[in-house]
């Protein structure tokens, strides 16, 4: 993790970054940490390892928060009862969104004082429906709760998503190259989603094929 993180610093011809983020709760290529074997029953040595060489980062200054992307309660439970190991992650960063949204780890990120960021909260639109076959061929752009309270808000589908996870406390990373896009997802900011509107949005039901989720359920890391 350390020396990884010194090719990161070089790669990026920087001293410091702004935010550190363990990119799994699983590994999936070869590592120098003892804790890290190939192929393991459990991957929890490797993760309170991890942990704690991130922790080395942060008291160095050359991290100024750290995070973790992909954890599940229990892997963040298994910080909090180590006694090596002194912070809590200040992200979780996890897949949310309305076809798929763990409502329970986002209360047991706001227990815990940890800022709860979704990435893929449109659903990758571009990705989503084709990599899973899902049989309505759509995304959630497209489901029709959106586009009422889409059309009654004289905003658009990607706003009403994005507006929607931020009014639960969840902070957002919606990808896109398109500049129009990029632009169109700040207009998040200027307008209110009722009890009526998130209930209606909340009330979607997801694919059946992969739970809704675009990417690898972090549930499956053991």
């Amino acid at each position: 993790t350390l020396r990884n993180f010194e090719q990161a610093l070089s790669d990026l011809n920087t001293t410091y970054v702004d935010l550190l983020l363990i990119h799994s709760s699983c590994y999936y290529t070869p590592s120098s940490d003892p804790a890290c074997p190939p192929n393991p029953t459990t991957h929890r040595e490797c993760r309170l390892s991890q942990w704690l060489a991130m922790e080395e980062i942060y008291r160095s200054g050359r991290a100024k928060a750290i995070g973790v992307s992909n954890y599940v309660a229990r892997h963040i439970q298994e910080i909090l009862d180590e006694p090596r190991l002194t912070l809590l992650p200040a992200v979780n960063q996890v897949e949310f969104q309305v076809y798929c949204h763990d409502d329970a780890l986002l209360d047991f990120c706001r227990k815990h004082n940890i800022t709860f960021n979704s990435y893929a909260p449109l659903t990758t639109p571009d990705f989503g429906p084709v990599k899973h076959h899902w049989p309505l061929k759509r995304g959630a752009l497209d489901e029709p709760a959106v586009l009422d309270v889409a059309k009654k808000h004289g905003k658009t589908s990607a706003q009403v998503l994005l507006r929607w996870a931020w009014e639960q406390g969840v902070v957002v990373n919606p990808r896109s190259m398109n500049s129009l896009h990029i632009a169109e997802n700040l207009g998040m900011f200027d307008f209110e989603m009722d009890a009526k509107d998130m209930a209606a949005v909340r009330a979607i039901v997801p694919p059946a094929v992969n739970g809704g989720r675009v990417c690898s359920s972090p549930y499956n890391c053991t």
